[in-house]
């Protein structure tokens, strides 16, 4: 992955067995605070990080995929859990992607095809 969740704290962590991808993204993004959510495999392989504050997404990468159709990508069921982490530092991005319940019904919208 491009861009490393550094000078990070780990505010949450679960199965997305248990919970769902968008479920997280929603409570996350209630929050004011600058957050990644990093999915990954249960071998710890990194699948794909979202970046979120205050109910925008501001970025989102998986593998080389970055923005939109990375974030359409991360709704693919390939990770088994997700980390959440609060960042002290934000890494600076272009603009935000956008706001999270649009971009979580684009992605429902890109499932079906």
């Amino acid at each position: 992955m491009g861009r490393a969740v550094t000078g990070a704290s780990v505010v949450m962590r679960g199965m997305l067995s248990e919970f769902s991808l968008a479920d997280v993204l929603q409570v996350v993004s209630l929050s004011r605070q600058f957050t990644a959510i990093e999915l990954q495999a249960l071998d710890g392989r990194k699948y794909g990080v979202v970046w979120i504050k205050s109910g925008h997404v501001i970025a989102a990468q998986r593998g080389a995929v970055q923005g939109r159709l990375a974030f359409y990508e991360l709704f693919r069921p390939m990770a088994d859990m997700f980390v959440v982490f609060r960042l002290e530092d934000p890494p600076s991005f272009n603009a935000p992607i956008g706001r999270l319940p649009d971009l979580l019904l684009e992605a429902v919208e890109q499932a079906r095809f």
